[in-house]
């Protein structure tokens, strides 16, 4: 220290005699960093847990309702597709299964019906055929028997005609219709595999519209998603920022304040009242 008239007197304090006294060096004073961050880092850093959990907090009654809404939708329609589906499948078996039991038995009797029918038509004819026979034999061996004709000119009609007229106009079309009954039948037989697989066809229609749309569905769920993560690293970042300016204007503060209470300036400066 500088001597002085008035006894030791501090750097830098007003000399009458000679200025200044000489300065202690006074170390360079760095800006106050905020918590959390490092002098080096240039990049953001992320927001502590506490200012994310604030910020869900805060959004949380804004997008809870609509992500619980596409979540409820979503089950919802995939139970809807699944049971759509299973119904259609269940649908098409029944009725194949019904088919198969019922539809050759059917279609097989109708065409023995027609067969039977047939001929008894034929047979009919057939009959007539034979007494139509027997009534112009019996005219003709009364004037062969007025006559006088010999026993062996008279007519003795057979059952010729009437099997020709009962074989071409029965028996032939009612074997005909027998057999297509026996073969559409046995086509009917064939039916139930492909009338399931028409089911599964449908069913897979249904699952596969359905899918679409509980896809567009998720995505419109996941939308909302990304945009609630934005939003909430968004205010989270403000709430680490005003976190951090409240933290500064503190410290500021109470700089201040220390400036107004100690007795010497932040220049380094002794100042005398």
């Amino acid at each position: 220290m500088a001597k002085s008239p008035f006894g030791s007197l501090p750097a830098g304090v007003l000399r009458a005699d000679k200025g200044l006294t000489p300065r202690r060096p006074r170390k360079s004073k760095r800006a106050p960093t905020p918590p959390g961050v490092r002098p080096s880092s240039r990049s953001m850093p992320k927001p502590p847990p506490g200012y994310g959990a604030i910020a869900r907090q805060q959004l949380g009654p804004i997008y809870n309702p609509l992500l619980d809404y596409y979540s409820s939708l979503i089950a919802k329609r995939q139970s809807e597709t699944t049971s759509q589906a299973k119904y259609k499948q269940d649908v098409f078996n029944a009725f194949a299964k019904w088919y198969l039991e019922n539809a050759p038995k059917q279609i097989q009797g109708i065409y023995s019906q027609a067969a039977g029918d047939q001929s008894a038509y034929a047979a009919g004819f057939s009959i007539g055929m034979q007494q139509a026979q027997q009534q112009l034999a019996h005219q003709a061996n009364k004037y062969i028997q007025t006559a006088g004709g010999p026993q062996g000119q008279m007519l003795q009609p057979g059952p010729e005609a009437g099997n020709v007229i009962y074989g071409l106009g029965g028996f032939i079309p009612s074997s005909m219709l027998n057999q297509q009954g026996a073969a559409f039948g046995a086509a009917a037989a064939l039916q139930p595999p492909a009338i399931m697989a028409e089911g599964g066809r449908q069913a897979l229609e249904i699952s596969k519209l359905g899918e679409e749309e509980i896809a567009q569905l998720q995505l419109e769920e996941l939308k909302l998603r990304s945009e609630l993560a934005a939003k909430t690293f968004e205010l989270a970042q403000q709430y680490r920022e005003a976190g951090q300016k409240a933290k500064a204007d503190r410290l500021e503060a109470l700089q201040r304040r220390a400036e107004n209470t100690l007795p010497f300036s932040m220049s380094g400066q002794w100042v005398i009242p």
